[in-house]
């Protein structure tokens, strides 16, 4: 019954994204309301453990050297559940987590980088997603400032992608985040790039 409910709100949460509109709890139908607040008292407890990390798919140049990798969260609920990425991110929002989940994947991600910058490699990036949610939050560059420090790895290692419609809606103070963020060392990327040149004036004249 269990995997009944994670499965149901995964499909619910799939509608939702494909409608662009956010995951409320107390929208939820009742059954799928339990469901959702069972896994949020699940996140709380596996945030800091090891059922939650980051694997990476790696990037290539066109003559097959490698130059990088991005990373992408997974939580393994449980030996049977491997929750849906978008949706992990979309609870922690909703209960209040999304800080703290961000802070554990910008601290697996540098120490990532701390190892590969052991290895005898001519230049590489690791890149971490940021959602909307936490370019609005003031915390953000003092929070990665801590992780990159504490790993004792150069910032341009670390890559910053955010998706090309949060780049756009980005208010002035954001813009100035990001652009702290690119004074420190760090590159940044745009995912969901495509909707034209008038894009790509403004993220040149404002990024």
């Amino acid at each position: 019954h269990e995997v009944t409910l994670v499965d149901q709100n995964r499909a619910t949460y799939l509608r939702l994204e494909q409608m662009k509109k956010p995951l409320r709890l107390r929208d939820l139908p009742a059954d799928q309301r339990v469901a959702a607040n069972m896994l949020l008292r699940a996140l709380r407890q596996d945030i800091c453990t090891e059922k939650i990390f980051l694997v990476y798919q790696p990037q290539f140049s066109a003559d097959g050297k490698f130059v990088g990798a991005e990373s992408l969260l997974r939580w393994n609920y449980d030996e049977d559940n491997a929750i849906y990425p978008p949706l992990t991110i979309a609870l922690a929002k909703a209960g209040g987590m999304l800080h703290r989940l961000e802070q554990r994947i910008f601290h697996d991600a540098c120490q990532t980088v701390a190892i590969l910058e052991k290895l005898p490699l001519d230049g590489f990036e690791i890149s971490v997603n940021i959602t909307g949610t936490s370019l609005q939050d003031p915390r953000l560059e003092t929070s990665l400032a801590a992780c990159v420090k504490e790993a004792g790895i150069l910032p341009e290692h670390l890559w910053v992608e955010v998706t090309e419609q949060d780049a756009l809606e980005s208010s002035r103070k954001v813009i100035a985040r990001l652009q702290n963020l690119k004074r420190k060392g760090h590159r940044l990327l745009i995912d969901d790039f495509g909707m034209g040149n008038t894009s790509i004036i403004y993220l040149r004249s404002n990024l």
